[in-house]
């Protein structure tokens, strides 16, 4: 998500309006992109004495400088990290733990020492398992903790739970392993794409297909695969460079099936207003709170259009202006191009309609009216923001980027997803600024296929997974590393 910040004046002349560089000479405080001069203390514009704007993802600008925040873990909390990637106490029954690890729900023991126990000891006359080292009752057939009538749970190690009562593991086959067996003979799980199988049989590699119910089978043509594009970045690499890296994302290629579905941001916000990056188009009428600038968006339209295979989502920060006339400016501009299929006002940044929510059917109606077919797609963190409304031409975009793990991210997902169902989503994952767990995870095309295969596995019909370009750039090698935007 792009937040500009415009002020009605700075701290010096702009030097842009009187057409000489932006520099140490005529700027306290930054040299934006376009030349202008800027306060230096925006997060989206960091800076001092005429250098150029710096851009502070996922932190702030204070003194003129960014300064980034940690994500929650252990470095930086004492208690226990909640599903909001916030650091607690961790002595709470329903969110209790310690060392910034994930807080726990005691269910009904308490919290005591940020550790859950059991309010009554655990023993022979209340537990059928097995009593754990914090004095809860377990079921007493995991490996972990194995055990019967009420006695200290064992760890099975290596070996196996069975009847309560641990055994050794018998060579991986059919007879032990609900997954399949790997080259080294253990038992893995069998979603893996790279370790597909089930019934204690040979693991497989399903290369470009999916791993489904133990099979490697071809990907639903449901799930699409995004990329976000920022008209920051455009300035910086030609037409025929975006769609050759658009087209390289690693999984979308190699399942030639799956549209690419481009998020490209035509319009960002401001203190008040959406700046356009392109021109008034002509016939359209100067509405209130919509600004232009020159025209970073038609040249990559116009290579997209001329490829054929990509489609377009067109994304508006609306700020005080109406959602309904930034439509009427995009849709204008470029709605005659038959890759653009959708358009988004960024919902958290949709300051100016009162009761938008309520606004929904209207917007959906008016974007059907300048073209059929067209997908109204709306983007925010939280799933209560959009209401209960649901069409089949609505996709809603989970825009979260803290978690702490891939498990956890799994877990919002499915949520996510099934909250909207059966209406389209998209899921905007693995930002390269979240170094907490996207830098280990992802490394190269196959690893990232694997990860793409784990989300595609919970089943989301008509499901967008969205990356940014950077991300996939480094993996592909296709562009040297960029700053998010």
């Amino acid at each position: 998500m792009i937040f500009l910040i415009s002020l009605a004046t700075v701290g010096c002349d702009d030097p842009k309006s009187k057409g000489v560089a932006c520099g140490p000479d005529n700027c306290d405080g930054c040299c934006d992109g376009d030349g202008g001069c800027r306060p230096g203390s925006e997060r989206a514009f960091c800076g001092i004495a005429g250098e150029s704007c710096s851009i502070c993802i996922g932190g702030r600008c204070e003194a003129y400088e960014c300064v980034v925040g940690d994500p929650c873990g252990p470095d930086n909390c004492d208690g226990c990290c909640d599903a909001s990637g916030d650091c607690l106490t961790g002595t709470e029954p329903a969110l209790c733990g310690s060392a910034g690890e994930a807080c726990e729900d005691c269910l009904d023991g308490a919290c005591e020492a940020n550790t859950c126990v059991n309010e009554t000891t655990c023993g022979p006359d209340n537990c059928d398992g097995c009593c754990n080292a914090s004095g809860g009752c377990r079921p007493g057939t995991e490996p972990a903790f194995c055990g019967s009538a009420g006695e200290a749970c064992e760890d099975c190690l290596d070996g196996a739970c069975e009847g309560n009562t641990c055994v050794a593991v018998q060579t991986c086959g059919p007879g032990n392993c609900a997954g399949c067996c790997d080259a080294g003979g253990t038992c893995l799980g069998g979603a893996a794409v790279n370790a597909c199988g089930s019934g204690g049989n040979t693991c497989l590699a399903c290369g470009d297909q999916l791993c489904e119910d133990g099979g490697c089978v071809d990907p639903p043509p449901e799930l699409r695969i995004g990329l976000w594009l920022s008209p920051w970045r455009l300035a910086d690499r030609t037409p025929a460079q975006w769609v050759a890296a658009i087209k390289g994302l690693s999984y979308a290629s190699s399942v030639p099936s799956r549209p690419v579905v481009v998020i490209a941001i035509c319009g960002a916000a401001t203190t008040t207003t959406t700046r356009c990056f392109f021109p008034q188009p002509a016939g359209v009428p100067s509405y209130a709170n919509v600004t232009y600038s020159t025209d970073r968006v038609t040249p990559i339209l116009n290579a997209i259009e001329a490829d054929g295979t990509i489609e377009v989502i067109l994304d508006v920060e609306p700020m005080n202006a109406l959602v309904s006339n930034v439509m009427h400016v995009a849709m204008t501009a470029f709605g005659g191009y038959s890759c653009v299929k959708g358009f988004s006002p960024d919902w958290e940044w949709v300051t100016g309609d009162t009761n938008k929510i309520s606004k929904l059917p209207t917007w959906n109606a008016e974007l059907q009216n300048y073209k059929a077919g067209m997908e109204l797609h709306l983007i925010n963190w939280v799933t209560s923001a959009f209401g209960t409304w649901r069409d089949d031409a609505l996709s809603y975009g989970y825009d979260g980027q803290s978690f702490t793990g891939l498990t956890q991210q799994l877990w919002y997902f499915d949520n996510w997803t099934s909250a909207f169902f059966p209406n389209r989503t998209a899921w905007y994952w693995a930002y390269a600024a979240d170094s907490s767990w996207t830098r280990p995870l992802v490394q190269n095309a196959a690893q990232l296929r694997d990860l793409q295969d784990q989300y595609s596995a919970i089943d989301p019909a008509g499901m967008i997974l969205m990356a940014t370009e950077t991300l996939y750039f480094e993996i592909d090698a296709m562009l040297p590393t960029s700053p998010m935007w």
